[in-house]
């Protein structure tokens, strides 16, 4: 049992971490699509 706990807290950390990773992946090109749209809109005006 505790070999199999301690494998399984590890899957679930590398989980966390894929998780966190896509979500870091996500919000930088969500911020920079925004920032991108920003500067074009001022280019515009």
């Amino acid at each position: 049992m505790c070999c199999n706990e301690a494998n399984w807290l590890g899957f679930m950390g590398v989980l966390m971490d894929v998780n966190m990773s896509i979500a870091h992946a996500i919000y930088t090109l969500e911020l920079g699509r925004v920032i991108t749209v920003q500067r074009l809109k001022k280019r515009r005006q």
